[in-house]
């Protein structure tokens, strides 16, 4: 539409880039920013090929998709098969052409503080983009499941340089030159690598730009519709975040919800909002958040404490899919349970296949 009038906005090459995963990485990869190894999966002739030329561990999702729909890690031969073959029938069966993308398992460092990842929020301006944050990431749930983020990222100055470096170097070979961007980026042993650029605003950005920076992005976005806009990098006092819960995995709908009024009246806390009415929960293989705490805090000490007594308040009632009902402490549900196990991780022996 935007080129058919002849207005500011990503071209038709520039958004195909943006929306396909296997593309981007083609892309990346022929510019020199890039070098994870993928292939394109349409058919079960394509599975071995794939395979063979990525290996394991890898990671399987749609080149085409969002909230970390049918994503999945994929660890040995048999389980990255019956994976696959599974995904390639369900499209099948609903009327979809199958297109995946196998990609190379970008293994974390062991040191990372919160995540192994992070985002890049960034403005396209005349001057080239200018980067409004590195955010930090909570661990992830399984499988790739997030769980919350905080400005700023707890990384040392010198990796927050190369990660807004790598970010420049990919926005420029995906000719990107309007809008915004949100960069996302897993940190390795050997450096920053990307996991994927999008070329729209991240989830939930504009609450934290709001409260750090009093900075409306919506309303950036629109005055960047409307022509160049110049804008320097702003930085901010205290760390603000975003933690919220996500249903466990036999969930199928949510009852009543206990402790809210408890958690908006703690210090820190500036705001606890419900995201899903009590009924029948989305469905399970994308993210689904059911609610967002919002602080500030002095420290990455004081922020893991806060969101511990946070969830400490709050208990959700659950129905299965038996139709069995059950009460449940947030301190029990995934996101809570993927912080605390990354807050007393031991590296693991190397596992063998079963």
């Amino acid at each position: 539409m935007a080129a058919t009038l002849a207005l500011p906005f990503h071209s038709p090459e520039v958004a195909d880039l943006l929306t396909d995963k296997w593309r981007q990485r083609e892309r990346l990869r022929a510019a020199g920013v890039d070098a994870t190894r993928s292939y394109v999966i349409q058919s079960e002739s394509d599975l071995r090929p794939a395979l063979d030329h990525v290996g394991l561990p890898a990671v399987v999702k749609p080149a085409r998709g969002k909230g970390s729909r049918d994503t999945f890690r994929l660890d040995y031969p048999q389980q990255a098969v019956e994976t696959i073959t599974w995904l390639l029938a369900s499209d099948e069966e609903a009327g979809r052409q199958p297109r995946y993308v196998l990609e190379e398992m970008l293994l974390g460092a062991d040191d990372a503080r919160f995540g192994d990842y992070v985002s890049v929020e960034s403005v396209l301006t005349p001057d080239g983009p200018v980067h409004l944050a590195v955010t930090g990431k909570f661990p992830l749930s399984p499988p790739f499941r997030e769980c919350g983020q905080f400005w700023p990222a707890a990384v040392p100055a010198a990796q927050d340089q190369a990660i807004r470096e790598l970010t420049a170097q990919a926005i420029d070979a995906l000719g990107i030159r309007h809008g915004l961007t949100h960069t996302e980026i897993k940190l390795t042993p050997t450096g920053p690598r990307l996991i994927e650029v999008n070329g729209r605003l991240g989830g939930w950005i504009a609450e934290l730009a709001d409260r750090a920076l009093g900075l409306d992005l919506f309303a950036l976005a629109a005055d960047l519709a409307c022509g160049p806009v110049r804008m320097t990098t702003p930085s901010w006092p205290g760390i603000v975040f975003q933690f919220w819960n996500l249903p466990p995995q036999d969930a199928r709908a949510l009852g009543r919800v206990n402790g809210a009024p408890t958690v908006r009246k703690m210090p820190g806390i500036d705001r606890y909002l419900n995201l899903v009415l009590p009924g029948p929960l989305g469905p399970a293989e994308v993210t689904q958040r059911l609610d967002l705490t919002c602080g500030t805090a002095s420290s990455y000490e004081a922020l893991t404490a806060m969101i511990g007594a946070a969830m400490a308040s709050l208990e959700y009632a659950f129905t299965d899919a038996e139709g069995l009902t059950t009460t449940t402490a947030a301190v029990g549900m995934p996101s809570w349970q993927a912080l605390h196990a990354h807050s007393t991780h031991t590296p693991p022996a190397r596992q063998q296949e079963p």
